[in-house]
């Protein structure tokens, strides 16, 4: 089972969603700095000065959410997984008996079982691909 989450890492995301953020800010700060003084450069400097400081706290503020976000969908996913491997299991269960009572009768299947799960019980953390993480689920 796996699930995309998130686009990028989350230093990425923070510093780009940061900065978005603080571009909005910087550019109240320049406005509002524009309406209270006279010269050309104070709102360019504020302005500037305000983009910088709130882009540097965004960056890490949206990064730490970002961290806590992935975290509880991992945790959801481990949840749904722990519903699911039940299920299958008992779905895999009837077929295997289902098969035996076939090969009592003399008819026999060549080609196993049709559901195996020998693969869920691996667990290991997949690879990382920028950010994006993968985790095998175990049964």
């Amino acid at each position: 089972m796996n699930q995309l989450v998130g686009m990028s890492s989350p230093m990425v995301e923070g510093s780009g969603y940061g900065a978005v953020s603080a571009l909005l800010i910087g550019v109240m700060a320049m406005g509002a700095a524009s309406g209270l003084t006279d010269g050309v450069m104070a709102p360019g400097v504020t302005g500037l000065t305000a983009f910088l400081v709130s882009w540097v706290a965004a960056s890490f503020g949206v990064a730490a959410f970002d961290r806590r976000w992935r975290a509880k969908k991992l945790r959801q996913l481990d949840a749904l997984a722990d519903e699911i491997v039940p299920l299958v299991q008992r779905h895999a269960d009837a077929e295997q008996s289902a098969q035996a009572s076939e090969g009592a009768d003399g008819i026999t299947d060549s080609q196993g079982p049709l559901l195996d799960l020998d693969p869920l019980a691996e667990s290991a953390v997949g690879p990382t691909d920028a950010g994006r993480e993968t985790r095998r689920v175990r049964s």
